[in-house]
């Protein structure tokens, strides 16, 4: 749950209609007090007090819940490092169907030599030190990427549209919700397994904030698959592996000037 979010879109709401509320409930208990006074009538005034007692109960916590609401609003405007951070769903995990891509004279290899398969494997440091998702055998169905399975040309942006990026960068404005990952995949096939990593700065240190190893679920070889991940402003960095090998590692920030 984003409390940011919740905090500034729905806040100010929440906060005035509270206050509206807690304001006419007053209103209501003074005057169930005057007429319980002005009246010589004893059920009128016995059904008076009972009617003002449960609006004084009704007024306490539409007082109390008024100011939750507006030290919510406070504090998302302010100080948005407070709020607990947004907990990663199961959303991000969702690739859109791949787009076959065709080789033509842009995307040929011998024009995308960043596709060409990593000769070498990236040491992957000690077992102390890997993301929690490759702490853990894959799937037994798992197949064994062949040495031309790449995922290349990683490109971050603030958004994407029929699958393309938009506002591509590595540093992202202060309100930028979401942070997307685009991708080249070249040599894949089916149970190929890859991972994705997002780290975030905590007291100077990249600590994991969320990781997921997945199997490839496409018969396509060649196209453009993406990923994104909730953010909040901090200091990030993105880690993608086919297998077990280190493909490409990208630092970002989102509101940090």
């Amino acid at each position: 749950m984003d409390w940011q979010a919740i905090g500034v879109r729905l806040a100010p709401v929440l906060t005035l209609l509270l206050g509206l509320g807690a304001a006419s409930s007053i209103f209501g208990v003074f005057r169930v007090r005057r007429t319980a006074r002005a009246t010589s009538f004893g059920f009128v005034r016995e059904r008076s007090i009972v009617r003002g007692k449960r609006l004084l109960v009704l007024t306490i916590v539409l007082l109390i819940l008024f100011g939750m609401s507006g030290g919510l609003w406070a504090v998302s405007v302010r100080k948005p490092e407070l709020l607990p951070p947004p907990v990663p769903t199961a959303t991000p995990s969702q690739i859109p169907s791949p787009t076959p891509r065709t080789p033509t004279a842009t995307f040929a290899p011998t024009h995308t030599p960043t596709v060409t398969p990593i000769p070498t494997e990236t040491p992957v440091p000690p077992d102390a030190d890997l993301p929690s998702a490759l702490r853990t055998p894959f799937p037994a169905h798992a197949v064994t990427p062949g040495p031309g399975a790449v995922l290349a040309e990683l490109v971050l942006a603030a958004g994407e549209q029929d699958d393309r990026p938009v506002d591509p960068g590595t540093h992202f404005a202060k309100g930028t919700e979401r942070v997307y990952a685009f991708f080249v995949f070249d040599g894949m096939s089916r149970n190929v397994p890859w991972v994705h990593v997002w780290y975030r700065q905590v007291d100077g240190q990249m600590i994991e904030l969320w990781s997921q190893a997945e199997l490839w679920t496409y018969d396509a070889a060649l196209g453009r698959a993406w990923r994104y991940c909730s953010c909040r402003p901090g200091r990030y960095e993105l880690h993608i592996y086919v297998g077990r090998r280190l493909q490409q590692q990208v630092p970002f920030t989102v509101g940090i000037e």
